[in-house]
């Protein structure tokens, strides 16, 4: 964890002092909060083969949770075994999630100066005043369809291959809604009996999804004299997720033309993930040591504005290649030695193209100069070393 210390004079590089700044205590004593629930469960799975060939399987789950009632969800799986090394399997599946306690729960509070004036920009619990003042409402669990199709294949004993299609739609999912921060909501919270409060967010369910997607895998294993082992293994996965549904802003929101769900937060479920990932890892193992060299390819990524105006701030981020390399050597039975660096090649996101001392953009008037829809992070190449002891 890094702690930063911010004083009046801080100023982020090439950043004028009249920037408007961006801090906060992130959690006050008045965000604590301490809440609980129970929850109990029940499952069953079946398998049963009707002839050799096939694998049918019926599974079935019940769950009661104190604050959100009962629910039961169940899947169906099969699997036949065309011929030898060859097979084909499927599934479908009903799917059940209570809201986190955190979801409902939490709260946490920035500090931004608007115009030299600061404001708390808070993330608002479902049932906060502030919150309901701005239309949160109870969250409602999400729920779900699962459907999968692949085939599995095994030409030769070192050789595996398996192809899966899948398709989920997720009803009343939970998201973070957009920040509210308009002058009109300032002025209606103060109005309101919340002064000092520039505005904020909350959880809801917003939308309805839909995901798509491939996934390949392909593994080869092979022993290598009598003391060695080689692991090969290389994952593909393409993805689209679609959002279905967009809730009615409330009419408390309308009325500053804020948006309940806007642009930004709705890239951030469409195209702020990869829609491509390529994963290829190496293993080889010789007598006590054990190399192992892995690399990683992540899709583009895209971040937008949340206002439709400033669409041209709008920016996609690059697919980037990240490589892990590292040794391990076992000196004892009970002790291994190992020594590694992740990100060979030192690579960082793309930064963020727009945003300077006068012009908020994607990176908050150039205080961040990487967005945080990145899929990894900006911490560069890391050199470690490592000793492992299992008692």
């Amino acid at each position: 964890m890094e702690v930063s210390i911010v004083g009046p004079g801080a100023s982020a590089p090439n950043r004028p002092p009249a920037a408007p700044p961006s801090l906060g205590d992130g959690f006050r004593p008045t965000d604590a909060t301490n809440e609980s629930r129970t929850n109990v469960a029940g499952y069953v799975d079946l398998e049963v083969n009707p002839f050799s060939a096939l694998l049918v399987g019926v599974a079935a789950r019940a769950e009661n949770y104190s604050d959100f009632g009962s629910k039961t969800t169940g899947k169906v799986t099969a699997r036949f075994e065309v011929t030898p090394g060859i097979a084909v399997r499927g599934a479908a599946a009903t799917g059940y999630r209570a809201p986190s306690l955190a979801q409902s729960f939490f709260t946490s509070t920035a500090t931004n100066f608007i115009n030299g004036v600061p404001f708390e920009i808070k993330t608002f619990p479902v049932s906060s005043g502030a919150g309901r003042l701005l239309g949160a409402t109870d969250l409602k669990p999400e729920t779900a369809v699962n459907l999968s199709a692949g085939v599995a294949l095994s030409p030769t004993p070192n050789l595996s291959v398996t192809i899966d299609y899948y398709h989920i739609a997720i009803d009343d999912r939970v998201v973070l809604s957009g920040n509210f921060t308009d002058v009109t909501v300032r002025n209606f919270l103060a109005e309101n009996g919340f002064p000092g409060v520039g505005g904020g967010r909350y959880f809801t369910n917003a939308i309805d999804t839909e995901t798509e997607g491939v996934d390949v895998i392909v593994g080869y294993g092979a022993s290598i004299g009598k003391s060695s082992n080689l692991r090969v293994t290389a994952g593909y996965n393409a993805n689209k997720t679609k959002v279905t549904r967009i809730s009615n802003t409330p009419p408390a929101l309308a009325a500053f033309q804020s948006v309940l769900f806007d642009r930004e937060q709705q890239a951030r479920i469409e195209v702020g993930q990869p829609k491509n990932n390529l994963n290829l890892m190496g293993v080889l193992s010789v007598s006590k040591a054990t190399i192992t060299l892995r690399t990683q390819r992540f899709g583009q990524v895209t971040a937008f504005n949340s206002s439709p105006t400033l669409a041209a701030l709008d920016q996609t981020f690059g697919a980037k290649w990240l490589t892990d390399a590292s040794v391990a050597y076992r000196v004892l039975d009970q002790i291994t030695l190992s020594v590694g660096v992740d990100n060979i090649g030192d690579v960082y996101p793309d930064k963020n193209s727009v945003g300077n001392a006068t012009t908020a953009g994607n990176s908050n008037f150039a205080t961040f100069p990487y967005n945080s829809v990145s899929p990894f992070g900006f911490s560069g190449r890391y050199v470690f070393g490592r000793a492992s002891v299992v008692f």
